[in-house]
């Protein structure tokens, strides 16, 4: 007898269909904090270790405060992080991020540039393209000790809960079906 299942049956994942699904595992870098199931994670260039996607997209600007789309999303940025703007295809710096506000969902550069609504603006250290979906939890506080991230690689999965999913992961991950279906 086969069993229909949904979205809903698995309240905690973003995963649509446990059938067909290919998973693999890289060591994550946890010094920049924890790593939760459904995150988009990419590899950095420095190491090939996997950290959560740090890219949002553009609200509004404010002189040099940032709003983004997206509720949560700052979250996914560090201060001193170097931030990068993609608009009208070219990417250019924006300097540092001298100050992030959780409640207001805002990041505030340093240095010059004018983003534009629905420009992006990211981390660029290799993890600003996704490589897969965090499928486990991974909490640390010691930054030394090697830790296992099992993520997806091929699947369907509702994006409304992916907590940092942005456009690029439709391109990025070819194998992954992103559906909308609500939280």
């Amino acid at each position: 007898m086969s069993v229909s299942r949904t979205y809903m049956d698995y309240v905690k994942s973003c995963l649509l269909n446990k059938e067909h699904v290919i998973e693999d595992g890289l060591a994550a870098d946890m010094t920049f904090g924890n790593i939760r199931e459904n995150y988009l994670v990419g590899a950095l260039t420095s190491n090939g270790k996997l950290k959560p996607m740090q890219r949002a997209v553009v609200l509004s600007l404010a002189s040099k405060t940032i709003t983004l789309k997206a509720a949560g999303r700052a979250a996914f940025f560090n201060v001193g992080d170097a931030l990068t703007l993609y608009h009208s295809s070219a990417e250019s710096s924006l300097g540092n991020i001298a100050s992030i506000n959780l409640t207001n969902n805002t990041i505030t550069f340093d240095g010059t540039g004018s983003p534009t609504e629905d420009d992006e603006v990211y981390v660029k250290d290799g993890s600003e393209t996704p490589v897969g979906i965090a499928m486990n939890d991974l909490s640390s506080t010691d930054t030394t000790q090697v830790k296992f991230l099992t993520y997806l690689l091929h699947g369907i999965v509702n994006s409304d809960l992916i907590p940092n999913y942005c456009a690029i992961a439709d391109t990025a991950l070819p194998h992954i079906f992103f559906r909308a279906r609500g939280v």
